[in-house]
């Protein structure tokens, strides 16, 4: 053991040196690394541990600077630490969350790191695009590409380059040269804007900037080396003749043309290259980064006066970028060892491939990586499947990404930043004009008018979320006045759909009702941050929700409330909206309604609901499929207002959705969250109980034992999460039925399959709250848990289930920081003594069995097949059922077709026989 720890300080010693690490970063990750080896078992090469401990001391270190200052994080990066440590940037990655849960670092750090993966992800796309584009362009086989990186590994000088170093700045540059000058401008300009950097539409429109004007700069210098003839973007002139000259005083442009070929958006394409690419360029000549003259830099990048200066200075700006924010070296793309340095598979090289092919190999295995992980697009969510749209065809995520932004266009075209007639038509009625009853969350300062008031309040949220969005990303403003045009267009449409669904539901009580709703301020900010969401994500933004509610200041518990009725009432948001939508309502039921400051607590009694009293019918109590009963808004909002003033919540609009016999005990805001956490709950515990093969009649107590945690000791679940409570429950009642094949590292290994599974969800779980002058009344008491201490009690963990967590760090904070562990600790310190009374019913020895809870049947409908083929068109698609009589269809009359079968004459003769049935006033048949 000595011998190993040996050797891996030696090793680590010689990675430092080779880095030329200063000594108090490199004894403070070797502490670090110490300490956490000493607590947890770290699988693996211990120098991949050791370079993860090293960037994050590299990240955290306080540097003096020359002015007497201090600045935090050391020159070195990311890349030139993995080089020395020989690991790839994937497992990296895959491994640094681990690392940080362990050694639990602070959330900006890890903000960092998850933007810097999501850099890693976005360029990595990006690049596979810049090579299929580059190659489509510009010349790249019969001796350019391929010749020129022989010829440079070889060390000879290839086909027009002289031999006296002096005169290589006469030279016309290389394919090879104009490769790498092209990829290196475009990283260097990209990592200067943060709304870009990590926003794969955005990033791809900069990218189609960039070639198109090192395509006009080959163009307008008339490098026929370098332009590849095939290329059907060039103009028919340059074709002609050897002395083309562009048309006009303009400069050839083929952003439009490369959008429509590349899966690229016009018109945020040239914004693109009108706010930020063009703008910055001409900031690097006038910084004289870039030599040669700012008003005509087209035909400067290709000048042989310039090429190579200008090559050599950008490449060495951008180092200096990399070591100064410490992110990894977008070089490696371009590498012959790029698959080792990246970790793609690499399958076995042939000595003919060339670098170039090689690269291309390397991105095509970089993006099969991706689409298993599924880095870019939304995994499913067990829940809430039947609202998603039939899955679309294979897609990049480069062509995923900005289709995204088409349905969002397509999704407000025709719509106005303004009320429509018809919501003017509900906003002016009489009734719903009326002096409002003064309530929490309710504004004070509107008169009658609801539009007034309305349209007010929207200026207000769209104030601050231009505001934020500015301070985040410190640079221009049209992108997020943009962004905030399209949340209003659709803030407007979703408030229309909301109030019509609210008169069907609601019948009589829709004025009285929606009167209140309107006038709450907390409703109006939770329907536009839902816009707005829908409008980050489509765009693929880096601000990753809870980002909008955090600056809206919205309770997530009232924010979730919006969600479903949007989705059913909005039937053309595209599927992986949809199932963003829904990750964002489960990752509220599961933790973020939780958290300590929510208003859920002010509303739950002492004993929470069960689900028989949340469930819609009695036992056995199924419930809708598959997702829990819908309630009116105005009911959810106005019920939570109405107990957080001591009033009983409102029951307008119950009777018209429930029997008398079917109606839950537990009604309005309370019921409704109870019931979709306990839908929730069950979905997740019953694919965890399917994967550890248990019966129903095993499966059914661990039910009991979550439900009763979730009621009596509802305090377990402040600041922690559901999925910690379900794989407690399934622990407990293992051990206590003596299931020794069930242990945390099992439970941990299965759960790890859920979507919405994540790392520090077992590693890093609250064990005791920061201490508060007045702890709340539901704050869990040691005295009251502690009071009555039976003999037996649920048997704690052994060292088998601690084999990948092992025992929790020692306690380094002060006592009134919070401490947190893993959920091994959570167990056997919080669980434990909170559930043992109960748990020890269990025990066969006793008499005291308790009743044990039904599990909740939920009907397996499928969700209607019908599908909506366009928004402005009333078409639809529904696969033909054998059941139904095709009346009046022959064989001969019969019209089938077959996709990526029949040929397009059958699609073309069904679309003639429609429209002339059309035309003759009848409809068409089935």
């Amino acid at each position: 053991m000595m011998a190993n720890s040996s050797s891996d300080r030696d090793r680590y010693e010689e990675m430092c040196r080779n880095l030329n690490m200063d000594e108090a970063t490199q004894t403070a990750a070797w502490t670090e690394y110490e300490r956490i080896s000493g607590n947890f078992t770290m699988e693996g090469d211990k120098l991949h541990w050791l370079a993860r401990a090293l960037y994050v001391a590299c990240r955290t270190a306080v540097v003096a600077t020359v002015d007497g200052g201090e600045s935090r994080g050391n020159s070195v990066s990311l890349t030139q630490i993995l080089r020395n440590a020989h690991l790839s940037l994937i497992e990296f990655f895959r491994k640094i969350n681990n690392w940080m849960d362990m050694v639990n670092t602070d959330r900006s750090l890890r903000e960092r790191i998850e933007a810097l993966e999501r850099k890693f992800e976005v360029t990595s796309c990006v690049f596979q695009k810049y090579d299929k584009i580059f190659r489509d362009m510009f010349r790249y086989g019969g001796g350019t590409i391929e010749s020129s990186a022989a010829s440079a590994a070889a060390g000879t000088p290839s086909t027009g380059t002289t031999r006296s170093r002096k005169s290589k700045s006469s030279k016309a540059c290389s394919p090879r040269e104009l490769h790498r000058f092209c990829w290196t401008l475009y990283i260097y300009v990209k990592g200067h804007f943060p709304s870009v950097n990590g926003d794969l539409v955005n990033s791809h429109h900069l990218l189609l900037c960039c070639m198109d004007t090192f395509f006009a700069g080959a163009l307008v210098n008339n490098r026929r080396d370098l332009l590849n003839p095939e290329f059907k973007g060039l103009p028919e002139s340059f074709k002609e003749g050897n002395n083309y000259k562009p048309e006009g005083e303009n400069n050839p442009c083929v952003v439009d043309f490369l959008c429509e070929r590349y899966n690229g958006i016009s018109r945020e394409a040239r914004a693109v290259r009108e706010h930020y690419w063009r703008p910055y360029l001409k900031k690097l000549y006038a910084e004289k980064v870039l030599k040669g003259d700012e008003e005509s830099f087209v035909i400067n990048l290709f000048e042989m006066a310039h090429f190579h200066s200008n090559n050599k200075s950008i490449c060495h700006e951008y180092e200096q970028f990399v070591l100064s924010k410490g992110e990894f070296d977008e070089h490696i793309f371009l590498g012959e060892n790029s698959h080792r340095e990246i970790g793609t598979p690499a399958k076995s090289s042939v000595a003919r491939n060339t670098p170039f092919e090689a690269r291309s190999k390397v991105s095509r295995n970089l993006a099969r990586h991706f689409e298993k992980a599924s880095a870019l697009s939304p995994l499913t969510p067990l829940t809430g499947r039947n609202y998603l749209p039939e899955k679309e065809a294979h897609t990049t995520p480069v062509s995923n990404a900005t289709q995204s932004v088409l349905k969002l266009q397509t999704l407000v075209s025709g719509c106005q930043r303004k009320p429509g007639s018809a919501l003017l038509a509900l906003l002016q009625s009489d009734t719903m004009t009326r002096p409002l009853i003064t309530r929490p969350f309710v504004s004070r300062t509107f008169g009658s008018d609801l539009t007034t008031s309305v349209e007010t309040r929207l200026e207000r949220l769209k104030k601050t979320i231009f505001e934020g969005l500015c301070e985040s990303v410190g640079e221009m403003t049209e992108f997020a006045q943009q962004r905030v045009a399209i949340a209003t267009v659709l803030y407007y449409k979703f408030l229309e759909l909301i109030l019509n669904a609210e008169r069907a539901r609601l019948k009589e009580s829709f004025q009285s009702s929606v009167s209140i709703l309107l006038a709450m301020d907390v409703f109006h900010a939770s329907v536009f941050a839902c816009c707005f969401e829908i409008v980050l994500f489509s765009y693929n933004s880096p601000f990753c929700f809870p980002w909008i509610i955090d600056n809206l200041k919205i309770p997530p518990y009232h924010f979730y409330k919006v969600i479903e009725v949007i989705i059913k009432e909005e039937k053309s948001l595209s599927r992986s909206l949809v199932k963003h939508l829904n990750q964002v309502e489960e990752r509220i039921l599961e933790s973020l309604a939780w958290q300590s400051a929510s208003p859920l607590y002010s509303s739950l009694p002492p004993t929470a609901p069960s689900y028989e009293d949340v469930a819609a019918t009695k036992s056995p109590p199924p419930l809708p499929a598959p997702r829990p009963l819908p309630i009116p808004v105005a009911t959810s909002f106005i019920a939570a207002v109405a107990t957080a003033v001591g009033g009983a919540p409102p029951s307008s609009g119950q009777a018209s959705l429930h029997q008398p016999e079917t109606r839950p005990k537990q009604t309005g805001s309370l019921g409704l969250f109870y019931r979709k956490v306990y839908h929730l709950a069950h979905i997740r515990l019953t694919n965890l109980c399917e994967k550890l093969e248990f019966d129903e009649s095993f499966h059914q107590k661990v039910w009991t034992c979550f439900e009763h945690c979730l009621v009596h000791n509802s305090h377990l679940m402040r600041d922690r999460h559901l999925d910690q409570l379900i794989m407690c429950a399934v622990y407990v009642v293992a051990k206590i039925y003596e299931h020794s094949d069930v242990n945390f590292q099992r439970i941990m290994e299965y759960y790890r399959h859920q979507p919405q599974a994540r790392s520090h969800i077992y590693r890093n779980v609250l064990l005791e709250p920061k201490r508060m002058a007045q702890p709340s009344k539901l704050s869990d008491s040691p005295s009251r848990t502690t009071r009555r201490s039976p003999r037996k009690r649920p048997p704690p963990t052994d060292g088998s289930d601690a084999s990948s967590l092992s025992a929790p760090p020692p306690n380094s904070v002060s006592e009134k920081e919070e401490q947190r562990g893993d959920i091994i600790s959570f167990y056997n310190k919080v669980y434990v003594p909170a559930m043992k009374e109960f748990v020890l019913k269990f025990c066969p020895a006793t008499n005291t069995f308790p009743t044990l809870s039904p599990l909740p049947v939920f009907k397996k409908n499928q969700p209607s097949p019908k599908r909506k083929v366009s928004a402005n068109h009333h078409l639809y698609l529904s696969p033909q059922s054998s059941t139904v009589p095709q009346r009046g269809l022959t064989p001969r009359s019969r019209m089938l077709y077959c996709f990526s079968r029949s040929p397009a004459k059958k699609l073309k003769e069904m679309n003639e026989a429609v429209a002339a049935r059309c035309l003759s006033g009848r409809p068409p048949k089935r």
